[in-house]
């Protein structure tokens, strides 16, 4: 079976976040790209991209690919639903794709190699950690591994219907941490919490405790950002020109 991740990514979110500055993402896209494209293990590195944005295979390899949608915005259910829409339209046009990783793009686990190695089974529907700590009242949505069977009878009949997608996720938009919970409660004889051995060690500074990437890896994507410019990404030119340290 070919051992796909998907790498679900908002180069220009419609909705605030922390890091914000579209430039600044697609820096930090590029080098988890990298480090996803070097795992020995992964046959397919798929980046789902929601908002008309695109990276193209400036990495040379022949196991990435670029999927780009521009997502539907729906006021009151805004980026977790667009993420699983984006998901669902993906895995439908790839019908191929029987189960797979999935990780937020700008992110990299990585003792991915020790994690995965704790599934036993890859066709059960879902496996995923409970959040920091062992909290299971919460998914950590942001890794997870999943059957596309799953997928389909499961999470995106619900995703795709805003109102629906809200009523899962407690009357929170932005929790699709408590709409997986609540998928996970319906079917529970499809879906394990993997133990974690040691906490998911996610690269890309998404929390202050986690590690970054290196200077030469922020070097590396932004010579690749002046190499090709700012519209082979479909963006617009005129950003500021940084270089990124940690």
């Amino acid at each position: 079976m070919t051992t796909t991740i998907i790498l679900t990514a908002a180069i220009k979110p419609k909705t605030q976040q922390v890091r914000k500055d579209v430039r600044t993402r697609l820096t930090d896209y590029i080098c988890a790209i990298r480090r996803w494209l070097a795992v020995g293990e992964l046959d397919r590195v798929i980046v789902q991209e929601g908002n008309g944005a695109f990276i193209p295979n400036v990495f040379d390899s022949d196991k990435y690919e670029c999927v780009s949608s521009t997502l539907r915005y729906v006021v009151g259910a805004n980026y977790g639903r667009l993420e699983l829409e984006g998901m669902s339209r993906l895995l439908r046009k790839r019908p191929e794709i029987e189960s797979f990783y999935k990780c937020t793009g700008r992110l990299f686990v990585s003792n991915f190699r020790a994690l995965s190695g704790h599934i036993e089974n890859h066709n059960l529907g879902l496996n995923i950690y409970p959040q920091m700590y062992g909290n299971r009242d919460l998914a950590d949505v942001r890794f997870y591994q999943c059957t596309a069977s799953f997928w389909h009878k499961h999470i995106d009949s619900d995703a795709l219907e805003p109102s629906r997608y809200i009523r899962y996720a407690d009357a929170n938009p932005t929790n699709i941490s408590r709409y997986f919970i609540e998928k996970i409660k319906e079917n529970p004889e499809q879906v394990r919490f993997i133990p974690q051995p040691i906490y998911v060690g996610f690269a890309g500074k998404d929390k202050p405790y986690e590690e970054d990437f290196t200077e030469e890896e922020y070097r590396y994507a932004s010579d690749i950002i002046e190499k090709y410019g700012m519209e082979s990404f479909g963006l617009g030119g005129g950003l500021k020109k940084v270089y990124y340290k940690k």
